[in-house]
C-alpha cells in the first residue's frame, strides 16, 4: 500500500478535479489546440501505462459458450432449471440469515461487519468518494484511481451490495481491469466465504444479474423467477430498489454517459462490460 492510498485524503479525486482546471485553463492559451492535444496525449500515455494495458489481459477462462447477453436471444431449458434450483437454494440461505428488521446502512444483519473479513485482507483500505450520492446518481458504487493507487466507494450504498463493491474494487487493485472479471472476482470470493451473510451478498448478486438478463429476453421466465422467490429475497430486491430511488440526485444525462464512455475508451463495450459477467454466473451457479 502506498502513502498516498494509505493517506487520509481523497487524494485521486482532487487529482482528476486538477487535471480538469488545467484542460479548462490550457484553453485560454494562445496555442490552446496544441496545448490540450500535447497535454491530453502525455496523460494517456502515463495512464495506459499504469493502468491501460491491462484491459488486454484476461484472468478467467472464457465460459463454453460466450454470448453477449446484450443481444441474447433466449435461456435454455437447462439454464431455467439450473437458476430455479438456484433460487432454491438461495432461499434457503436467506432463511438462515438472522435479520435486524430497522433496514439501515450502519446494521441489517447481526454478522454485517463480519462479512467477507478474510477476502478483503488487511492491505486494502477504501476511501469514501466525496461525490456521495452523486457517484451513485453516475451508476457507480465504487472506482480505483491507478494514478494515485487509492480504492473510492459509496459507503452509504445498500447493505446487501457493499461487500461486493469492496471486493470488485480490490480486484481492480490487485491488477483485474475488466468490470466483468471483477465482477467474477468478487462473486467467487463470497460464495466461497465461511460466512453466510458473505454467501447471501453472492448469491444477491448473481440473482440480480439473471434477473436482468431474463426480465429482457424471456418476460414468462422472468415472472416465474420472482413466483420462486421467497418474500425475504423478494423483499431484498424491493428495499434495494427504494433504498437508492431515495438517494439517486437529478444530474444532466450526458454525465450519466461519462461511465460508459470511459469503459468504450478501454476497449469495453459499455454496458456490456458488467453485463458479460452474466454469462460466466450462468456457469458458476
Amino acid at each position: 500500500m502506498s502513502f498516498v492510498s494509505d493517506s487520509n485524503w481523497a487524494i485521486g479525486e482532487y487529482f482528476y478535479f486538477c487535471l480538469l482546471l488545467i484542460c479548462i485553463s490550457l484553453f485560454f492559451t494562445k496555442k490552446k489546440a496544441f496545448n490540450l492535444i500535447t497535454f491530453v496525449s502525455i496523460l494517456g500515455i502515463w495512464y495506459f501505462l499504469v493502468w491501460g494495458f491491462g484491459y488486454g489481459i484476461s484472468h478467467y477462462p472464457k465460459p463454453k459458450i460466450l454470448k453477449d447477453s446484450l443481444t441474447r436471444s433466449k435461456i435454455s431449458e437447462a439454464e431455467k432449471s439450473k437458476i430455479l434450483k438456484f433460487i432454491k437454494q438461495t432461499n434457503k440461505v436467506n432463511a438462515n440469515l438472522k435479520r435486524d428488521f430497522n433496514y439501515n446502512s450502519s446494521l441489517v444483519f447481526n454478522n454485517t461487519k463480519k462479512t467477507s473479513s478474510q477476502n478483503l485482507g488487511q492491505t486494502t483500505r477504501f476511501k469514501p468518494s466525496i461525490l456521495g450520492d452523486y457517484l451513485l446518481s453516475l451508476g457507480v458504487l465504487g472506482f480505483y484511481q491507478p494514478f494515485t493507487t487509492e480504492t473510492f466507494i459509496y459507503t452509504d450504498d445498500f447493505p446487501l451490495s457493499l461487500s461486493f463493491t469492496k471486493l470488485h474494487e480490490k480486484a481492480h487493485q490487485e491488477g483485474i481491469c475488466k468490470e466483468f472479471e471483477a465482477n467474477i472476482y468478487a462473486y467467487k470470493n463470497l460464495i466461497s466465504d465461511t460466512n453466510i451473510l458473505s454467501q447471501y451478498e453472492a448469491r444477491y448478486f448473481a440473482l440480480k444479474q439473471i434477473l436482468h438478463l431474463a426480465k429482457k429476453i424471456d418476460p414468462k421466465f422472468y415472472k416465474q423467477m420472482i413466483f420462486n422467490l421467497s418474500l425475504k429475497v423478494y423483499n431484498d430486491l424491493v428495499w434495494e430498489k427504494d433504498y437508492r430511488n431515495k438517494r439517486i440526485k437529478n444530474i444532466p444525462p450526458i454525465l450519466a454517459e461519462l461511465n460508459i464512455l470511459f469503459l468504450n475508451l478501454n476497449r469495453q463495450d459499455g454496458k456490456q462490460a458488467y453485463n458479460t459477467s452474466v454469462e460466466y454466473i450462468l456457469e458458476l451457479i
